[in-house]
Formats: structure tokens, C-alpha cells, sequence
């Protein structure tokens, strides 16, 4: 007797959400939740470490997926992709700057004044530990 094995339905395409009515800053994590959309009508919820995520070509800002989640690291219009099984995803949104987490120097001055400033405290941890 010959038996066939019933194929696993194929994905048909990926949806990529992020979380509504929130404003997405930089310098934050939030959630990423890719939706796998199956031939038969299923759906299934991938791990962001099972698909590949990335920003696309043509983006001002920067977002990285973690295990975490989705690290917004640079304001602007990000473009991102994800691929899974041959399939392909892509959402768009904007980071918008987060003010409260900048410092109001800039280029090298800055540099030197954040090493200053650890430098300045890890002394004194240094020093108070006698």
C-alpha cells in the first residue's frame, strides 16, 4: 500500500507589524511580530531569530532586530525587510529624534566630553573604594 505524505502548506507571504498609536523613537526597543500567512489560511508567529531582518537601501534612519526586539537607533524613514522560507516581508515607518536622551554638544568636543565625564566618575569609584 503506498501512502502520501501530505505536504506542509506553503507560506504565501510575511507580515511585518509594529506597534500601533506609538510614537517610535530613537534609542528604544519595541516590539517587532512577524506573521507568517500560510496557502491554507493558517497563520504563525516567527521569532525574530528565525528570520532574517534588515534595513533596505534608500533608508535615512537605522532599526536593528535583538532578540529584544526592534532597536531604533537613528531617526528617519526606515525601509525594512524581512525574509523567511523564500519569502519576503516589508513595513516602512519613521523614528522620529528623541530629544530627551541627546546631549547638546557635537562632534569632537562631544567625544572628548563624554570621556571626560567617565573618566571623571570612574576615578572616583577608583578613589572611594579605598
Amino acid at each position: 500500500m503506498v501512502q502520501f505524505q501530505e505536504e506542509s502548506p506553503q507560506i504565501e507571504r510575511l507580515e511585518l507589524r509594529l506597534p500601533e498609536g506609538q510614537e517610535l523613537k530613537e534609542d528604544q526597543t519595541v516590539p517587532l511580530e512577524v506573521i507568517a500567512h500560510y496557502q491554507d489560511g493558517s497563520q504563525a508567529s516567527l521569532q525574530a531569530d528565525q528570520i532574517d531582518v534588515k534595513t533596505k537601501a534608500g533608508s535615512q534612519g537605522k532599526a536593528v532586530a535583538t532578540n529584544k526586539g526592534l532597536e531604533l537607533r537613528e531617526a528617519g524613514l526606515v525601509h525594512l525587510e524581512a525574509n523567511f522560507q523564500g519569502q519576503t516581508g516589508e513595513v516602512s515607518f519613521t523614528i522620529t529624534p528623541n530629544p530627551e536622551e541627546k546631549d547638546s554638544c557635537q562632534g569632537a568636543s562631544c567625544t572628548d566630553q563624554h570621556r571626560s565625564k567617565h573618566f571623571a566618575s570612574s576615578s572616583r569609584d577608583r578613589l572611594g573604594r579605598v
